[in-house]
């Protein structure tokens, strides 16, 4: 009898264990959230468009947004291009003027240890700066020093394409327009990209069916050397390097980079024409010098003498 007595007795108590538990709860959840009328929160959230999350209790308010705000408008794709182009406009028609009054107006001459001075000093300024600039995104956005510091890129380079052409080389009008057709032609390549390949991988296509057609070409007509060796170096370095500069520039899709960015990608792309320039002029100069034979340095198209093996009968 006493055993089931206590039975019963185990039996009562965890059967109003849940009880005591859910009650407990209810007077928890009634004592810690008081209940609000239900017409007041939703004029409230009908009047001022406030979002109300029952499961929390917070109310989410939008952020305010001022006139200046609402009528600011984004930077525009086009815009962007323009203010690129416009600079580099600007650059090529500075640094042209600038090459050719002193090539045929001023003629400077310089000897050789002043050049190789002058050439030393101008290239660390530029390559610093450069560096600089390019490194650091804070440079690229602060008002004047980002102008003062695009400016003397431009200049820096632009004397020291000029100081390397004074010794023996001609920075003549030729160059200058073979470079200013190769920037036109590779960045409109670069306006159009395969869907089915990457920009690194076409690039290196192009370069490879350009220069085999072209060194075919240059074979079958009997080419100079003087003009073959500049065309290949401009084929295989300077039209890609343009090219991808203008994957670039009209690739990024970031509005971030519109904002910040015209000054870096005018710079990029003057620095490309700038070195372009002075390349063809080294190049033509060492081809001129060192490849080509005297009797075609003045022809565009030069039959080359054939090789033949002769045997004199020994003694």
């Amino acid at each position: 009898m006493e055993l089931c007595y206590l039975t019963s007795n185990l039996s009562n108590k965890y059967a109003s264990a849940p009880e005591l538990y859910v009650r407990s709860a209810e007077t928890q959840t009634d004592t810690k959230t008081p209940k609000a009328p239900q017409s007041n929160t939703s004029i409230l959230v009908e009047d001022t468009s406030i979002s109300h999350d029952t499961s929390t209790n917070t109310q989410y308010i939008p952020p305010f947004e001022s006139g200046s705000d609402i009528f600011r408008s984004k930077p525009s794709r086009i815009g962007y291009l323009a203010q690129v182009y416009v600079l580099l406009i600007i650059q090529v028609g500075m640094s042209t003027l600038q090459w050719l009054v002193a090539t045929y107006r001023m003629r400077v001459r310089m000897s050789g240890p002043e050049r190789n001075f002058h050439v030393l000093v101008l290239f660390l300024i530029w390559l610093n700066l450069t560096l600089a600039f390019f490194g650091f995104r804070r440079l690229q956005m602060t008002s004047p020093i980002n102008w003062i510091v695009f400016v003397c890129i431009f200049e820096s380079l632009t004397l020291l394409v000029m100081c390397i052409c004074t010794y023996d080389m001609e920075l003549t009008w030729h160059f200058i327009v073979v470079s200013v057709v190769i920037l036109l032609i590779y960045t409109l390549l670069g306006l159009w990209l395969p869907a089915f390949l990457t920009v690194n991988l076409w690039i290196l296509v192009f370069l490879s069916i350009s220069v085999l057609v072209t060194s075919t070409v240059a074979l079958v007509t009997s080419l100079a050397m003087h003009l073959y060796v500049p065309l290949v170096i401009c084929l295989m370095l300077f039209g890609p390097w343009t090219m991808y500069n203008a994957f670039h520039l009209h690739g990024d899709l970031r509005d971030s980079y519109w904002r910040c960015s015209y000054l870096r990608q005018a710079a990029k792309m003057f620095i490309t024409f700038g070195c372009t320039v002075g390349g063809l002029v080294v190049v033509s100069h060492i081809a001129h010098e060192s490849i080509e034979i005297k009797r075609c340095m003045s022809l565009v198209f030069c039959d080359k003498e054939s090789l033949s093996l002769t045997y004199e009968a020994g003694n």
